[in-house]
């Protein structure tokens, strides 16, 4: 293993112990994710690579996505989020009214998988009606 490998797999080893203390222990985490803990111990100890199956049963036992626990990285884009919540805002305005948080966090679940695959960041963005619409159905 190279350096990299181990500096992937320390950086990786160290949000798997973030998972686990959200969710109160290795031991807990094993058990939401349906993971015999040997297996946990192995991964954690040893430095053994989970496979895809065990990488996303724990990512899901812990709550967290598949890309961050692997990579560290967001599965979210910032300019898709900045474009939604830049649009978010434009309703509000034609509305007059604010949208709670609650409200402007299930726009962007609403959204942004369509907004992901149809819009490359350039241009007039996909589906502003939708935000509309539900912007307006929470006033």
């Amino acid at each position: 293993m190279g350096e990299t490998d181990n500096q992937d797999n320390h950086a990786f080893r160290e949000r798997l112990a973030k998972v686990a203390k959200k969710v109160g222990s290795y031991y807990r985490l094993a058990k939401r994710a349906g993971v015999q803990e040997e297996t946990l111990r192995k991964i954690r100890v040893r430095g053994s690579e989970p496979s895809r199956p065990i990488l996303a049963a724990l990512a899901r036992g812990g709550g967290v996505s598949v890309d961050w626990l692997a990579t560290g990285e967001s599965p979210f884009k910032k300019e898709i989020l900045e474009a939604i919540i830049a649009e978010i805002r434009e309703a509000e305005k034609l509305e007059d009214t604010v949208v709670s948080v609650e409200r402007t966090a299930y726009i962007i679940a609403t959204v942004y998988p369509d907004w992901e695959l149809t819009w490359d960041g350039v241009g007039k963005p996909p589906n502003k009606r939708a935000i509309l619409s539900i912007v307006r159905k929470a006033a």
